[in-house]
């Protein structure tokens, strides 16, 4: 999860920044894995960069030394900046049963692939090959892992392959934070409207 969001630079931290060399917004994202049928990786970075556009942090006034933290009743909490959203997309690597030209030690070579793989293909398969692309269909990560030799056309319909998938998981995920998002908003207004009617208070 670190390499898909860290080494792309998704997440702006220059603007976690507030007096340089003193103080600075901290983000952390615990993922809990409830259930597992298979392409935990996937479903745990989806979560992560989902967890990231939805988060809000208060706004902040600062002045020389002094910084002073606005709670939402007072400003509207502002979303993260994040840069670009890397989508993972891990596939699970069916290894050939004898080695062949350009193998290492007698290693199989993988001959296929299958995206989004099950646990029963996960426990069967001789490897992973998990990409990273962002909304613009731009690779910001690669990572294989396990025994499996894998060759360059093989990597290149892994990326084709989840290229193919990244308008939908994007659409979906776009839907769901604008739904969220007028969400806040009602919700804001409606406090609003309450505070200004019982304590005849005024927004900024």
């Amino acid at each position: 999860l670190e390499a898909i969001i860290k080494t792309p630079k998704a997440l702006d931290v220059e603007a976690l920044c507030l007096i340089p060399g003193r103080f600075v917004w901290s983000v952390r994202v615990d993922v809990t894995i409830l259930n597992e049928a298979g392409n935990v990786t996937d479903a745990a970075a989806w979560a992560t960069m989902a967890a990231l556009q939805h988060t809000r942090r208060e706004e902040v006034s600062v002045h020389g030394d002094d910084i002073v933290i606005h709670p939402a009743h007072e400003r509207n909490p502002i979303p993260l900046s994040i840069h670009h959203f890397p989508l993972a997309f891990t596939c699970a690597l069916i290894g050939s049963t004898g080695a062949t030209a350009g193998s290492t030690g007698g290693a199989p070579v993988a001959v296929d692939f299958v995206i989004d793989p099950t646990t029963a293909e996960t426990a069967a398969c001789a490897g992973f090959v998990t990409v990273a692309l962002n909304h613009e269909l731009q690779v910001c990560d690669t990572h294989k892992y396990g025994v499996a030799d894998v060759t360059y056309p093989l990597i290149k319909g892994c990326i084709a392959a989840a290229r193919s998938l990244v308008p939908q998981l994007a659409a979906l995920m776009k839907e769901a934070m604008a739904i969220d998002e007028q969400k806040r908003a009602d919700a804001s207004k409606a406090q609003f409207l309450w505070a200004k009617k019982r304590l005849g208070v005024s927004r900024q």
